[in-house]
């Protein structure tokens, strides 16, 4: 799985990428898609919440500010 480097070769500089540089690398569309698709449910979940806690304070009436310290209140207790 791993190969194995020659140090001489990374001193002196002449080591060489099959790759390629850095620069030049190729967009790995699954690490892509997997990655969008997983901040998209981190995301989501976060803003959903807000929705729901939002509209829910609106629909029972209450003023906005008291909407806005319950989201506070629940958004702290998650990251404490």
């Amino acid at each position: 799985m791993y190969e194995e480097i020659d140090l001489g070769a990374v001193e002196d500089g002449s080591l060489r990428q099959e790759t390629g540089t850095a620069g030049s690398r190729q967009l790995s569309w699954r690490n892509t898609a997997l990655k969008w698709f997983i901040d998209c449910i981190t995301l989501g979940a976060l803003f959903n919440t807000i929705a729901f806690l939002v509209l829910m304070g609106l629909m029972k009436g209450k003023v906005m500010s008291d909407v806005m310290n319950v989201v506070r209140k629940v958004s702290t207790s998650h990251f404490r």
